[in-house]
């Protein structure tokens, strides 16, 4: 990496990404029907910089309120950056696109960060492809893979309108309360190994 650096094909600050072959990317599909739509998926990585900025430009004000809580207006470099180092061996990000090929755009991002037994999910699919699926199966990918990443709970914040995330993670088990730190909700799954089975 050094030396792609100093050849300036790679940014300077670009990281490397940890992964031993984690056992939860293997989760990952490649490809998956959502009722008329085909959708490829993979690992987030570094060389999906310029995609994921591409995706969050792509969004209505209302779905970045949605995703982020707040008001957002841009997705530099900097964080656009780490928001695709991702240490697959304890966090997971996974990103749905419209075509296999290196031009295909990004339709969807799941991912969670973990801290100690715990990780903290979020989602969000471009608004043309939303009810069709992909939430509930994004959620469903992430709860297999903190299982394989021997976690113990996951939760989410959800902001009051978001009525379609909260309807997918109470289908997915998850206990809602009214959140003190948001204007909205949390949301929280307890993981157990009986439920690991059943999958």
């Amino acid at each position: 990496l050094d030396g792609l650096k100093q050849r300036h094909y790679v940014y300077l600050d670009q990281k490397t990404v940890k992964d031993d072959g984690s056992p939860a990317k293997a989760l990952i599909p490649y490809a998956s029907q959502f009722k008329d739509r085909l959708l490829y998926f993979r690992p987030l990585a570094p060389c999906d910089e310029k995609a994921l900025q591409d995706f969050f430009y792509s969004h209505a004000p209302e779905t970045v309120y949605a995703r982020y809580l707040k008001e957002v207006d841009a997705l530099p470099h900097a964080e656009a950056l780490e928001r695709v180092s991702v240490d697959y061996t304890k966090d997971m990000a996974l990103a749905g696109f419209d075509s296999p090929e290196p031009y295909g755009q990004m339709v969807c991002v799941g991912r969670y960060l973990s801290s100690g037994d715990a990780a903290e999910m979020a989602l969000v699919v471009r608004e043309d492809f939303q009810q069709n699926g992909i939430g509930r199966f994004l959620v469903s990918t992430l709860i297999k893979a903190a299982h394989k990443h021997g976690l113990k709970k996951i939760t989410a914040s959800i902001g009051r309108t978001n009525l379609s995330m909260l309807n997918i993670v109470r289908n997915s088990g998850f206990t809602v309360e009214n959140s003190s730190c948001v204007d909205g909700y949390e949301a929280c799954l307890v993981l157990s190994p009986d439920m690991a089975m059943k999958e």
